[in-house]
């Protein structure tokens, strides 16, 4: 393993420790104690807050109110990284906190002044297509927060001209052909459906618990779509038939 790569690793590894020592580092690594100790200075040096205790079981202490440390990437990752964050702006609402000009500018900021140049060529001459999400999802974020802690969910919800309103237990969302939609266990039938985000006019997270777990949920609605399946043939005419056998000879 090359040295930028350790350091990198070492950095995910020590993110979340509030202690650590040289003993662990070399047997992790399978180094020296002096390339651990050179390790540790270019730890330091890279604006990871570590402090030494001395004793006999000396030990190195990370402070906690410190900000994520610096992920080192490749050039080839950080302009994957860049372009995958350009298909946000076509979305006009997100289940993130984020603004995407705002985004943008502190990925800017992280880059040099040559790299920057040479991205905005690339954006130049490489064109990624993506849905337009023009319609506005407002409950986004409330949904994915309600997923994550496992909470049913109250919602009022748009259908044609008439407002429904449903119980909920949420377990997905998806972008799907410029719109976002969000899919659950209706709690009173007890069948998976699917909502378009942007057609939801209000949402409450109810107190009582969790009637599922999100395994149980995805395992339960894959057997619905399973259950609801339709068998169906197709048949192709003769010249349909010559067409694609064609192209299968082509191929």
């Amino acid at each position: 393993m090359k040295k930028s790569e350790r350091l990198n690793d070492m950095i995910r590894y020590l993110n979340d420790r509030s202690f650590f020592n040289l003993k662990e580092l070399m047997e992790r690594y399978t180094i020296s104690k002096s390339t651990a100790l050179r390790d540790v200075r270019s730890l330091e040096e890279l604006g990871m807050p570590i402090y030494t205790e001395y004793g006999r079981y000396g030990k190195y202490g990370i402070l906690q109110n410190r900000l994520l440390s610096p992920i080192l990437f490749t050039i080839d990752e950080i302009y994957a990284l860049y372009f995958a964050m350009l298909t946000l702006e076509a979305y006009q609402s997100s289940p993130f906190h984020l603004s995407v000009k705002k985004l943008n500018e502190n990925f800017e900021k992280c880059l040099s002044k040559d790299q920057w140049q040479h991205l905005h060529k690339m954006k130049k001459v490489l064109n990624f297509e993506s849905y337009p999400h023009p319609n506005v999802s407002s409950f986004l974020d409330q949904i994915l927060e309600s997923i994550l802690t496992g909470n049913e969910c109250t919602v009022s919800y748009l259908k044609g001209e008439v407002e429904q309103v449903y119980s909920v237990q949420f377990f997905k969302i998806s972008a799907k052909f410029g719109q976002w939609y969000v899919s659950g266990i209706n709690l009173k039938t007890k069948r998976m459906i699917v909502f378009r985000g942007d057609k939801i006019t209000s949402f409450d997270v109810e107190n009582s618990p969790s009637s599922f777990l999100s395994e149980d949920l995805l395992q339960l609605s894959i057997h619905q779509q399973t259950k609801l399946g339709t068998d169906f043939e197709v048949e192709i005419k003769n010249k349909l038939r010559i067409y694609f056998t064609k192209k299968i000879t082509h191929l």
